[in-house]
């Protein structure tokens, strides 16, 4: 597998779906993987809007999404705002503004990937983009919510 900045978007339409990590998961559609209702990983890593069941995975895994308390480590004032409101035992315990853990650290001077290569990786995971904004906006409504 080449370095992903030698990889023209071409070759990340071509390879993406046929990469897997060492425990046989796919590479796309991490938030299918977790919310989703499909097991079978071929299925998974090689989802798009065209799968004739694309909308009722949405659905679904949008369902079980709703159920959950939303952070976003971007966002990390307003996430811990939202934490103490929904989990107020946690008390400011869990501050996601420090003692950043596991933070990525490279030696490679191979950190950009090539101009194209970004909306290659985004067609073949348009339910996680999909799911990442509703997840995006339930988390809106989560810190209006807790800010009243």
């Amino acid at each position: 597998m080449p370095y992903a900045d030698e990889m023209t978007p071409d070759d990340w339409t071509a390879l993406l779906p046929q990469a897997y990590d060492k425990y046989a998961g796919g590479c796309n559609n991490e938030l299918l993987r977790t919310f989703g209702s499909l097991n079978d990983e071929e299925i998974i890593n090689t989802f798009t809007k065209d799968s004739p069941y694309f909308e009722s995975e949405l659905r679904r895994a949008a369902g079980r999404m709703a159920r959950c308390i939303i952070v976003d480590l971007h966002r990390c004032e307003e996430s811990n705002a939202v934490l103490q409101h929904y989990l107020p035992w946690l008390g400011h315990s869990l501050d996601l503004c420090t003692g950043h853990k596991n933070v990525g650290k490279t030696s490679s001077n191979h950190t950009r990937i090539r101009e194209g290569s970004a909306e290659a990786i985004l067609a073949q995971n348009e339910f996680d983009e999909s799911l990442f904004r509703f997840g995006t906006k339930l988390f809106d409504a989560q810190l209006r919510f807790a800010q009243r």
